[in-house]
């Protein structure tokens, strides 16, 4: 579905380590600036303090809303 644009993911280790710098450095908010499809900004919102807050800028419509549903589907 994304062809192309594909290699704009992460891989799966980097997602983990947005996970472990969030939550090693305690951190109760972050900002991501371009969100793609969601996943790096998932790794960080699970990484925050339980009521921290994840602030995601994308200028796109398109990736925003695909963004949005994986947000909604995992629980962040």
């Amino acid at each position: 579905k994304l062809g192309g644009w594909s290699m704009m993911q992460i891989a799966r280790e980097e997602g983990a380590l947005l996970t472990l710098l969030a939550r090693i450095m305690n951190a109760k908010s972050a900002i991501e600036v371009g969100t793609f499809t969601g996943y790096s900004a998932i790794s960080i919102a699970r990484g925050l303090v339980p009521g921290g807050q994840l602030l995601c800028c994308d200028v796109s419509e398109e990736w925003t809303s695909i963004a949005r549903d994986y947000w909604a589907r995992a629980g962040v």
